[in-house]
């Protein structure tokens, strides 16, 4: 199994130190190639949706296991794969394929709507094998069947192929029409902003159990080390009780007087100050991927986003802020975005 190139790989290093910057790249280079994959599995867009939101979270949940010289991609095909199947095994009627919900299969060539009406067992393998190139033992041994069987089902599934395009019995018109499939489909929205949210939120969780967890330690080992005072011995002889004179006070109201006008001016300023030099109220950056642009200029990870501030992303970039007492706001690529005073 490949190795991914070097920048990829530096990707998967900082994300399993928690980078969410780097997460989040690393997830949109490759949402659309699993959602694509999912869906050609399936032949279902909703389980096609759900396998793949599925599969993003599990990655981010085990991204430390991804080895140094394996592919990421085919890492995450193994996950869909599992969900896929976790998926048939759990449906209670078969899978049909409805071709007024795969416009988004329409490609090049009419491979993709006859590969959909496959059997599921045929359909996956046939999409393993020719599509993706898993080995015929590679698929054995992620379906959990023997290889014979695997061969049987393959044989199957071109046989019903070639019944529906008879030209592709020539080997160099079958790799001509599966180089024309479409390798990537983007999912909706809704897909992708689920995976983060679910991500965001499980990180906030965390969070809080970390803090739950410091705080209890910390008011533990202040029990722990709390010193006990030690009793007062009680005296032998009654203490002698001295009566000291009555002083007199006489006030000098002027100076009370000058002293209280002194303290209001010295708040009116303290206010003042704290008024002037307070925050604008800057949205905090959580995670950023390619270079957005704030104002004209490139984006960094610790800009704040302004009143009357203006951020523009191209085809490769997008930023997530934290707005205090409200929630997250994604800036999506593509994007030009100005926030206004209120």
């Amino acid at each position: 199994m490949s190795s991914d190139n070097k920048f990829v790989r530096s990707l998967i290093e900082s994300a399993k130190q928690g980078n969410n910057a780097a997460i989040e790249q690393l997830f949109q280079m490759n949402l659309a190639k699993i959602y694509a994959f999912a869906l050609r599995l399936t032949a279902n867009k909703s389980l096609a949706e759900a396998i793949t939101k599925d599969t993003f979270i599990e990655a981010w949940k085990k991204i430390n296991l991804v080895r140094s010289d394996a592919s990421l991609l085919k890492w995450l095909n193994s996950i869909a794969v599992y969900k896929t199947i976790e998926t048939f095994r759990n449906k209670k009627s078969k899978n049909k394929a409805d071709h007024k919900d795969f416009k988004e299969l329409e490609s090049k060539c009419e491979l993709d709507k006859y590969i959909v009406v496959l059997p599921d067992q045929e359909r996956m393998i046939f999409v393993l094998n020719k599509v993706e190139g898993y080995t015929l033992e590679e698929i054995s041994d992620m379906m959990g069947i023997k290889k014979d069987q695997v061969k049987e089902q393959l044989s199957i599934a071109i046989d019903s192929l070639e019944e529906s395009i008879p030209s592709i019995k020539e080997e160099n018109v079958l790799i001509e029409k599966l180089a024309q499939l479409q390798p990537e489909i983007q999912p909706s929205a809704e897909v992708r902003d689920g995976i983060f949210s679910y991500i965001m939120d499980e990180k906030i969780r965390e969070q809080r159990e970390h803090e739950k967890i410091a705080a209890a330690l910390a008011e533990k080992e202040r029990k722990e080390n709390q010193i006990e005072e030690p009793e007062e011995t009680k005296e032998l002889f009654p203490e002698q009780v001295v009566v000291k004179p009555k002083r007199e006070f006489n006030i000098n109201f002027a100076v009370v007087k000058k002293v209280l006008y002194g303290i209001i001016a010295l708040f009116i300023l303290v206010a003042a100050y704290m008024f002037i030099t307070a925050p604008s109220g800057g949205w905090e950056v959580i995670s950023m991927t390619g270079q957005p642009e704030l104002n004209g200029k490139k984006m960094n990870q610790d800009d704040g986003w302004l009143p009357e501030g203006n951020i523009q992303t191209d085809a490769n970039s997008s930023v997530t802020f934290a707005i205090p007492k409200i929630g997250r706001l994604l800036v999506d690529v593509l994007t030009n975005t100005s926030r206004t005073k209120k």
